[in-house]
């Protein structure tokens, strides 16, 4: 029932024709040779390159004597039989290749579902086809020179997945002040999340850009580089002492992905923005009062 036999009646098609709205060439099967369809051109030759993307055959369920139908849309009483009863009447208007309609038929009530007037003798309403539509949108601009093809604009409005809609951001420790070789008062802290759910267990890189100062983990040995994980509430913290020397000093804190390393495209671009901290001494220079320069 749902294979091919011989007389089938078949349409072959392809892509190229499906998605600019033309027919296909209705021919009969001759006979069948394992995968293969022997088919009755109708005494016109078939060139398979008139099918060049993947190309296909399309079994039509009609009876081997039938072939293509003609309608005369003009006429009052229309209708063409389809097989146990069931009839289908076209009225006057604008058709198209691939245009379908579907005919729910019930064996237990004997009945078709169609959706019938309001007359006082309901009849059957005409219904618009139900497809099929195909959609078309701009994808990219291109530049081609005669031989290479160059991309000037993706216009495609690209949204990550739900998975992977990521926030990696500043929860506080940013522009504080300690004396030379003294841990600021606060710790850096910085947060993940995935939309609104924090992110338990990500892992996030401190590290010293300016000044020689360490950094300090929950129970960790100071280092110039510490990781950390993040808590329940998706926060990651870690202690920071300065140095003696270096007025303004900075460290930087990145998101790690599974593999413990940055995220990057895949042109080792860096995809997620690192944060940064800043921090200065408290050094007599910078905050001593020299009341000889004061006229008060």
């Amino acid at each position: 029932m749902l294979g091919f036999a011989a007389d089938d009646w078949v349409e072959l098609t392809d892509d190229v024709r499906e998605l600019r709205g033309l027919p296909g060439r209705l021919v009969q099967i001759q006979t069948i040779e394992g995968d293969v369809l022997v088919i009755n051109p109708g005494g016109t030759a078939v060139d398979m390159d008139n099918f060049p993307q993947n190309p296909k055959v399309r079994r039509w369920d009609m009876p081997s004597d039938v072939g293509e139908i003609s309608v005369d849309l003009t006429a009052a009483d229309n209708w063409i039989e389809l097989e146990s009863g069931v009839q289908v009447k076209l009225d006057p208007g604008l058709y198209h290749t691939g245009d379908y309609w579907t005919i729910p038929a019930r064996t237990a009530t004997r009945e078709i579902e169609w959706p019938q007037d309001d007359a006082p003798i309901p009849a059957p309403l005409a219904l618009l086809p139900r497809g099929i539509q195909h959609h078309f949108c701009r994808l990219a601009l291109f530049d081609f020179d005669g031989e290479v093809w160059a991309r000037l604009t993706d216009c495609r409005n690209i949204f990550p997945p739900l998975t992977e809609m990521v926030r990696f951001f500043h929860v506080g420790g940013d522009g504080q002040e300690a004396m030379p070789s003294q841990a600021v008062p606060q710790p850096l802290q910085v947060g993940v999340s995935n939309g609104q759910w924090p992110v338990k267990g990500a892992q996030v890189a401190f590290r010293i850009l300016r000044g020689t100062g360490r950094l300090e983990a929950s129970g960790g040995t100071p280092e110039r580089r510490v990781i950390v994980a993040t808590d329940a509430q998706g926060i990651a913290e870690c202690r920071w002492t300065l140095d003696s020397r270096t007025l303004s000093q900075r460290v930087e804190a990145i998101l790690l992905d599974i593999d413990g390393k940055p995220f990057v495209d895949d042109d080792d671009n860096p995809t997620m923005t690192p944060l940064i901290f800043n921090a200065n001494l408290s050094v007599a220079s910078q905050v001593a009062y020299d009341p000889r320069n004061c006229s008060d």
